[in-house]
């Protein structure tokens, strides 16, 4: 967890909680029916300190994704639903950050069997979320906003 030192706003550290529990489980399931391919999965996680039965700061609970993906020939699509429920950002649970969602997409050509070109968008609907909030001042930390990846792959057969 981390702590704020006494002697600086600005400075802190991190610190042992002393003893947490963490217990949780994680899902996933996959389908494809035809030329496309359904996925989803979900996590829940339950991090406590069992020294005051808190929540372990910045653990999110509840994480879900579904995906739809199409391929056809060289080409291959992909669009990504991922979602975050709130979360506490403090050892002493009194800064909750606010659930969120984000979609992505992904594409892809083929080129030959070793070569192809790829693009993803990340945060397509540019998202506005906080995944950490400073302790001192309480801003947020940046976040990604949408994003756009390209290049190229070499994956030799």
């Amino acid at each position: 967890n981390y702590v704020p030192a006494f002697t600086s706003p600005y400075l802190g550290q991190y610190e042992d909680s002393g003893k947490a529990t963490l217990k949780g489980v994680s899902t996933f399931a996959a389908q494809k029916i035809g030329n496309w391919t359904l996925r989803g999965s979900y996590d829940y996680l339950d991090a406590k300190n069992d020294l005051n039965g808190l929540a372990l700061q910045r653990r999110v609970p509840h994480t879900g994704s579904i995906s739809v993906g199409y391929r056809q020939g060289p080409w291959n699509g992909n669009v990504q639903f991922l979602g975050y429920s709130a979360h506490f950002n403090d050892a002493a649970n009194t800064q909750r950050l606010g659930a969120y969602m984000l979609t992505n997409l992904y594409g892809s050509r083929n080129l030959d069997n070793a070569w192809s070109v790829f693009a993803r968008v990340n945060n397509l609907f540019d998202r506005k979320y906080t995944a950490v909030r400073d302790p001192f001042n309480g801003n947020d930390y940046s976040t990604p906003g949408v994003s756009l990846f390209v290049g190229i792959r070499y994956s030799p057969k």
